[in-house]
């Protein structure tokens, strides 16, 4: 498992990055560029993701935690994508 903390990548670019197992709960992902990423097994609860571009395929977000994400609008997300 990896583990990011503190778990801050504002303005980051990871795109195609393997994050597979990683604790990103409470990350600040804000303006992060998450197209393509694999998140297998991934904890997001409490993620920012405020400006963030996203582009998940669910295969490569299976088996992880989305619970209560600020989604790239502001909006809260808490689900499966």
């Amino acid at each position: 498992m990896v583990c990011l903390f503190p778990p801050t990548c504002t303005s980051a670019d990871l795109r195609y990055a393997n994050l597979d197992g990683a604790d990103l709960t409470d990350a600040k992902l804000t303006n992060a560029c998450l197209q393509n990423v694999v998140m297998r097994g991934v904890n997001l609860t409490n993620a920012d993701l405020t400006g963030a571009e996203i582009e998940f395929i669910q295969e490569m977000v299976k088996d992880s935690i989305f619970c209560r994400i600020i989604m790239p609008d502001g909006s809260i997300y808490n689900g499966t994508i």
